[in-house]
């Protein structure tokens, strides 16, 4: 449904699905409900200052350079790895 990069500090999401019922998903968020997310959709937070994943910064412009580049990284791994095509948003 979706793919993740991760640093020590940072995590960005890429949908690669629509996800309209969480509780279909069965998806646990510290507290609230997931959002339903559409294909496409980025999430990206800061794990040191927000580690329960409750501000989405994916919208603000000066996270936008990391998250492109957590986002390359993860495709350059999944060549390395030879993983197979997807019909990326």
């Amino acid at each position: 449904f979706s793919i993740y990069a991760r640093t020590a500090r940072y995590k960005f999401i890429l949908y690669l699905k629509d996800v309209q019922d969480p509780e279909l998903f069965k998806f646990i968020h510290h507290c609230a409900p997931f959002p339903a997310r559409r294909r496409g959709d980025r999430d990206f937070f800061d794990l040191k200052s927000d580690p329960y994943e409750e501000d989405n910064l994916a919208g603000d412009p000066r996270h936008a350079a990391e998250m492109e580049r957590l986002y390359g990284g993860w495709r350059e791994w999944w060549k390395e790895v030879h993983g197979p095509e997807l019909n990326l948003p």
